[in-house]
């Protein structure tokens, strides 16, 4: 039956209107009415069928004929199997029909495959080091219709409490004949390293052309415990998002152990503590405890105040919260110089087990230096008749201590300016110094 352009009018008319089928070349090669057992085994080799008829039609549909699969087409008042060779995107004048996607049939044909079933892995319950091995009981079986061949057997070790699968052992086992079961056992070796948990043992078993996935992994029915390392969480100050500053005036800055923080009347020195979680798993609620001391070592710190924070920290996130220390509390712990330091102890009450192995050696920031002065931050003028003199308040007094280069403390003295310590520098005998002011500290020769 030729195509004619009442059909042509047709097809246009459906592509464009109704739906989005579009006429395709094909080629095709003619399989009859039947299909016997030859052409089956040739289409499961994955082999062509160019010795049978040539068939070259254009298919209207939403999509191509898949080419190397076997179809049922009605077409001239016939049902006939037919093998696809190539398709095109595009239709032409090049074929002999034009056939509909409604008369034509997909066909399932069942090739013969091997099917690995898992049956059985099995394991000792006893507790076991990591490092150490243990014993695996198998049994597979091919119940397909054709030999696998390159067969391989995999065991996992496989966590109870997470999603945690690790490769202990793979096996090349070669060819399996169909009905045939083979059983055995393997040593494996838990690796060094691998967490304490409860674990079972996995198998997984693979071949080519596998007919059937879905049985081919199985699970002990009994698990062990592994004797391991121990995952912890690390709580620790993030020095980077940490900040230290006077309420009354100054820059806000990182903590550090080389920056005084001058306090005045009324002032308070304010706190933003950042906490991070450095280790391996959630640490949960606990406390941040605020140390004060007269002296830069934590040795016989009084506790201020302690700030809760509740809830988890994931690994590697952070949780922040502001505070501050009055000058009036600083005041009562600093020494005769009006100089204290504030050390901040992260879960000071140990509330978060963070390991025997360095955990809990890392949470402490020792210290930020405070000085108090017992005047007023502004400075006063005072004006006379015959003159004008400007009596400099203590807000702009500092202390300069001098070290040695062996770090002996040689000079530590309360100026008043820039002019008065340098003054003081140069009175040193010659030599190599460090100069430690409230704002830097630098290295001279003399």
């Amino acid at each position: 039956m030729k195509k004619n352009a009442a059909l042509f009018l047709f097809t246009f008319f459906t592509i464009s209107f109704v739906s989005a089928q579009q006429s395709r070349y094909h080629r095709l090669r003619s399989l009859g009415t039947d299909l016997d057992s030859s052409e089956k085994n040739t289409f499961c080799a994955g082999g062509n069928f160019n010795n049978k008829p040539l068939a070259k039609w254009n298919v209207i549909s939403l999509n191509p004929l898949n080419v190397g699969e076997i179809y049922l087409i009605f077409i001239d008042d016939e049902l006939k199997y037919y093998w696809v060779e190539q398709t095109f995107s595009y239709p032409t004048d090049d074929d002999g029909e034009t056939v509909s996607e409604a008369n034509i049939t997909l066909m399932n044909i069942s090739c013969p495959a091997p099917d690995l079933e898992a049956v059985q892995v099995s394991v000792s319950t006893s507790t076991i080091n990591h490092g150490e091995n243990k014993t695996v009981n198998y049994n597979v079986k091919n119940i397909g219709n054709l030999t696998a061949t390159s067969t391989r057997f995999e065991f996992y070790l496989s966590s109870t409490t997470t999603n945690f699968m690790e490769l202990l052992e793979s096996k090349s086992v070669g060819n399996v004949n169909v009905n045939q079961t083979i059983t055995g056992s393997t040593t494996v070796k838990i690796p060094s390293g691998t967490n304490t948990d409860t674990y079972k043992i996995a198998l997984k078993v693979s071949t080519n052309g596998e007919s059937n996935l879905s049985n081919n992994t199985t699970y002990s029915s009994s698990s062990f415990m592994v004797n391991g390392v121990q995952d912890y969480p690390d709580l620790i100050i993030d020095t980077n998002g940490s900040t230290a500053r006077s309420s009354g005036g100054g820059s806000t800055q990182s903590f550090s152990t080389n920056t005084f923080h001058s306090l005045y009347l009324g002032e308070s020195l304010q706190l933003q503590i950042k906490v991070k979680n450095d280790g391996e798993i959630n640490s949960n609620t606990m406390k941040v405890g605020i140390y004060i001391t007269s002296g830069s070592e934590f040795s016989n710190a009084t506790l201020l105040k302690e700030l809760n924070y509740s809830g988890i920290i994931n690994p590697n996130d952070s949780k922040s919260q502001s505070t501050e220390v009055s000058k009036s509390n600083i005041d009562s712990y600093a020494d005769s110089n009006g100089r204290a330091y504030i050390h901040i102890v992260v879960d000071n009450k140990n509330n978060v087990n963070e390991g025997s192995s360095g955990g809990e050696d890392n949470n402490r920031f020792s210290s930020i230096p405070v000085i108090s002065h017992n005047s007023n931050r502004t400075s006063k003028i005072a004006i006379k008749k015959s003159n004008i003199t400007v009596e400099e308040n203590n807000s702009d007094r500092y202390y300069i201590d001098i070290y040695n280069f062996t770090g002996i403390l040689v000079k530590s003295l309360k100026v008043n300016s820039i002019e008065q310590e340098n003054n003081i520098i140069n009175s040193l005998s010659s030599g190599l110094y460090i100069i430690k002011t409230p704002t830097q500290i630098r290295k001279i020769s003399k």
